[in-house]
């Protein structure tokens, strides 16, 4: 098959260190494994402004890949958007819905490539409410993968400004969501949700209604053996992930700071808009560092030498893939009761499950794991055991019968 990928954000080389976040790495092992089975892969993602000619598509091949890139035309660029504030990334949304060119620049493309199935992914910058109608008028199978609330809600966070979860939308909102429902609900041909939790929310707000559906969590690298090596000399606990609020980052710190033991140690990676917030929220503990952002090796390093993951997020976490990479690395994980995060995450079995926002129940939690080093070996063996099921391998084998049930020979 010729299979066509478009993602707002696209890397070939996984070491690159200049990833967005967790949906660009899942495209990249999608891409990855489709290619070594035997399909020509095709890219459609966005590149950094760098003058007018960046304005047009233009077509590389690289690492396999026949890929396409182009910036739309926008204040910034995706790729700096995790450091910008709500209300820049409020117009950014704004002009991409007003901007529908970069949707007609990836029509051509897919006239031109003439793909047995397009797979749509992270497709914001890319005006995705004319983009998915247009796409569908060409005729070939359109599934679509979901990795954020971005249909939904304006914010992608389904938050509100002071940080609680939105259950009511402010009218904006409302047509933000009407709008988004009345051009796509109905365009793809097959719909893939991460998380039953994700898939049960857009259907509360009437999404996808006559589109068949399937619940197929994000792949991850599995390793034959589990590389879990810690040292009994510190007790190190990770956090992974961007800076920003939503995240809960500010509840870890919180909750560490109380911890009476100096062989504790809390190790952040990541960058974003929240980290100079963080960073004088820590002052005064010198068991705290912050390692800036890492490569995706770099961070199987730092999960297999950790004691624990922590991921304290307030908001409704898709599914956690953090979550699923440290399991592969046989550490257990910290994380709070909400969104999919309890799909993956079994009490006292691969982890440890906390109410959000609540740095005294982390503070419990963290206590507990140091003072039961071999329950919590127990958990991280578990987790390795469990991590295999979500293989990449196996991942893209489901995902090749699905593409295989749409295609016009398969009836």
């Amino acid at each position: 098959m010729k299979i066509c990928l478009i993602s707002n954000v696209f890397h070939a080389q996984p070491t690159c260190v200049h990833k967005v976040g967790g949906a660009e790495v899942c495209v990249e092992r999608i891409a990855h494994q489709l290619q070594s089975n035997g399909h020509s892969v095709v890219i459609i993602t966005q590149r950094p402004f760098r003058g007018l000619r960046s304005l047009l598509p233009t077509q590389q091949s690289q690492s396999g890949y026949r890929i396409y890139s182009f910036y739309p035309l926008n204040i910034f660029s995706i790729y700096h958007a995790h450091k910008k504030s709500y209300l820049l990334k409020g117009v950014w949304r704004i002009i991409d819905l007003v901007n529908i060119i970069p949707a007609f620049f990836i029509r051509k493309i897919i006239d031109a490539e003439k793909p047995d199935i397009i797979n749509n992914h992270i497709i914001h910058g890319f005006s995705p409410l004319a983009l998915l109608p247009l796409i569908k008028r060409s005729g070939i199978p359109l599934v679509q993968t979901i990795h954020s609330y971005g249909f939904i809600c304006p914010k992608c966070d389904l938050l509100r400004s002071n940080n609680i979860l939105c259950t009511k939308q402010p009218f904006t909102c409302r047509i933000f969501k009407n709008l988004s429902r009345f051009f796509i609900t109905a365009a793809p041909d097959f719909l893939i949700f991460p998380s039953r939790f994700c898939q049960e929310l857009y259907a509360s707000y009437g999404f996808f209604r006559r589109c068949k559906t399937a619940i197929i969590p994000s792949p991850i690298e599995t390793f034959p053996a589990n590389p879990h090596c810690t040292s009994k000399d510190v007790f190190s606990i990770l956090y992974a992930g961007r800076l920003t609020k939503i995240k809960g980052v500010h509840v870890l710190l919180a909750a560490f700071k109380t911890l009476p033991y100096p062989h504790a140690q809390l190790r952040i990676a990541g960058e974003g808009s929240y980290e100079h917030t963080l960073r004088t929220l820590a002052q005064g503990d010198p068991r705290i560092t912050f390692l800036g952002k890492k490569t995706q090796a770099e961070l199987r390093t730092l999960y297999a030498t950790s004691d624990l993951l922590a991921v304290p997020s307030i908001y409704y976490e898709i599914l956690g893939n953090v979550i699923l990479e440290s399991m592969s690395c046989g550490t257990p994980v910290v994380a709070s009761t909400i969104g999919g995060i309890p799909e993956i995450v079994q009490d006292h079995v691969t982890g440890l499950l906390i109410k959000p926002h609540s740095s005294m129940e982390l503070q419990t939690a963290l206590t507990w794991c140091i003072e039961h080093p071999r329950e919590l070996a127990a958990m991280g063996k578990t987790a390795f055991t469990r991590s295999q099921k979500f293989d990449t391998k196996h991942y893209v084998h489901g995902l090749e019968k699905e593409y295989q049930k749409l295609l016009p020979t398969a009836g």
